[in-house]
């Protein structure tokens, strides 16, 4: 099991033979099928389908009151996937994988496909549009199925799809067998639905969601990681595009909210904190001081180290041993988190 997701325990009680065994009569619904096309984002499409679904569902259960849901970005999804999927490039496993694509929508939420549509697999669009909007739809939460325990699986099933003998695959819906889903369950997630956050949670300066707050401090943030390179993995990723948006949109999107004059200069904070801290330690410092300091209408740049004991460790190991695949759920990855937990930790050891 990955040792950073927490495990799923199954509800006790009967599971039905078969439930909702027809598949769904709306034509509306065939719209939610995808099709990635010649691109490589098969989880971002894979999560936009069924976070469309699930968005759906609810829709239809508050009596289709409004407009239906719109579609959800996949590019979206799978650019921040990639980012907790540390795979060299060239890798012929590349791209992404399930684990990081649910990681991307639990941190980053998922946007409208009108805000992010069709794009190069590392490129962002420009503007904060597609931010706000991501807000609004962020993953409830998610737990690791062990794909080995069949009746933890049928459980999973039973409680959030729609599960019966022999689904149909003509209609392009799911089918598997028991031996099938032993030999392919490699990556198995029981989720809860997209949380819809209220008007008021919206309007707060900074939301007390930890996944919603960071991604609003994270266009200030400058992330190096290991010997001074920009990260491009984990929550808050820092690429040459962010730079440049760091200074073409967000510097003037202050700028006219601080009402600075053309002939003013505008007050800049660079905070760049020391000694070993993790990213986490890092965001928490950025929480506070980043609002704080943009309330003084000072334009605000934090530098974060990715300084933590067991990062530092690792990162020595990783010069020492070239580079190497850290794929999300993967044995490298849940090595290094049992180095984090503790010496007792490690999965090697009887």
């Amino acid at each position: 099991p990955d040792l950073r997701d927490r495990a799923y325990n199954p509800t006790l009680r009967l599971l039905s033979p078969t439930w909702n065994e027809k598949p769904y009569t709306d034509e509306r619904w065939k719209n939610r099928i995808k099709n990635q096309g010649t691109t490589a984002a098969c989880t971002g499409f894979a999560l936009a389908a069924l976070a469309e679904i699930l968005l759906w569902k609810q829709w239809q259960d508050h009596g289709t009151n409004g407009a239906p849901p719109e579609a959800i970005s996949p590019f979206m999804l799978y650019y921040f996937a990639q980012r907790y999927d540390d795979i060299p490039e060239g890798d012929p496993n590349g791209g992404s994988s399930a684990r990081g694509a649910m990681k991307a929508w639990f941190n980053q939420g998922a946007c409208r496909l009108s805000l992010w549509g069709p794009s190069n697999e590392d490129d962002k669009p420009e503007g904060t549009e597609w931010i706000a909007d991501a807000f609004k739809t962020p993953l409830g939460a998610y737990f690791r199925v062990d794909h080995r325990s069949v009746p933890d699986i049928h459980a999973a099933i039973n409680e959030s799809a729609n599960a019966m003998d022999a689904w149909v695959s003509q209609l392009g819906v799911f089918r598997s067998t028991h031996l099938e889903s032993l030999a392919s369950g490699l990556d198995l997630t029981r989720l809860l639905g997209p949380v819809i956050c209220p008007k008021t949670a919206q309007s707060a300066l900074l939301s007390g969601n930890p996944s919603i707050s960071a991604q609003q401090i994270n266009p200030y943030i400058i992330n190096v990681g290991n010997n001074g390179v920009l990260s491009d993995v984990g929550q808050f990723v820092t690429r040459v595009d962010d730079l440049r948006a760091l200074l073409t949109t967000y510097l003037p999107n202050a700028v006219a909210q601080f009402g600075i004059r053309d002939n003013q200069p505008i007050d800049l904070a660079v905070y760049a904190h020391g000694g070993l801290t993790d990213e986490n330690g890092a965001a928490d410092t950025a929480r506070r001081w980043v609002p704080a300091i943009y309330a003084q209408k000072v334009f605000p740049v934090f530098i974060m180290w990715e300084t933590g004991f067991w990062q530092t460790l690792l990162d020595i190991l990783q010069d020492a041993l070239g580079v190497f695949s850290r794929a999300a759920g993967d044995s490298g990855a849940d090595r290094g988190e049992a180095l984090r937990a503790g010496w007792t930790g490690f999965p090697w050891k009887s």
